[in-house]
């Protein structure tokens, strides 16, 4: 098992990332609640499709809610860093890059 980024660390310069790293709870890309062990079989290959979703999540979000706070903005992606990891979890046999969530 390797331990991998729920969000990883090419959305650190996101601007919701960046807004989400100002809150009081100081998000990291690089912090231990970010992060999943994931088997190699599941993590092998590209994970496109993957990064895609996140990326959606964080661009309608902060579209639909440009002035977020620091705090909300934290809010919204541990939850998508929650959804991320139940969808890993809940299908231990499918290829990161062929989830849906």
């Amino acid at each position: 098992m390797e331990k991998r980024k729920t969000i990883e660390r090419k959305f650190s310069l996101n601007c919701f990332i960046q807004k989400a790293m100002l809150s009081k709870n100081a998000f990291m890309i690089n912090e231990a609640l970010n992060g999943i062990p994931l088997s190699t079989a599941v993590h092998s290959g590209s994970h496109g499709n993957y990064n895609n979703i996140i990326k959606n999540y964080l661009t309608n979000w902060n579209n639909a809610n440009p002035n977020a706070s620091p705090d909300q903005a934290y809010s919204y992606v541990m939850s998508i860093i929650q959804k991320a990891k139940t969808a890993i979890q809940n299908n231990p046999n499918i290829k990161i890059n062929d989830l849906t969530f």
